[in-house]
């Protein structure tokens, strides 16, 4: 996982969410819906950031399924979609 890109999206979510990733009970695993720190409006906000803060498009796929559920999967999926940039 790209440290860098991990910490610029986990500062924003933190920020924004009023939330730490503390290591102990949200790490970057932690379904961020399931644990109630993420619902469908920051959700949206989250996908916003992303595509306005990377120049990335999310497609429906990305958006439909469950890879953007946690700080390392939502890392994943960004770091997906710049290498394919590049």
């Amino acid at each position: 996982m790209n440290t860098d890109l991990s910490f610029k999206i986990a500062d924003f979510m933190q920020k924004q969410f009023l939330f730490t990733f503390d290591g102990r009970t949200v790490t970057a695993e932690t379904n961020l819906f399931e644990s109630g720190h993420l619902d469908s409006f920051g959700f949206v906000e989250l996908v916003t950031f992303l595509e306005q803060e990377f120049a990335i498009k999310l497609s429906d796929d990305d958006l439909l399924s469950n890879r953007l559920n946690s700080l390392a999967s939502v890392t994943a999926v960004v770091e997906e979609k710049l290498s394919r940039v590049r």
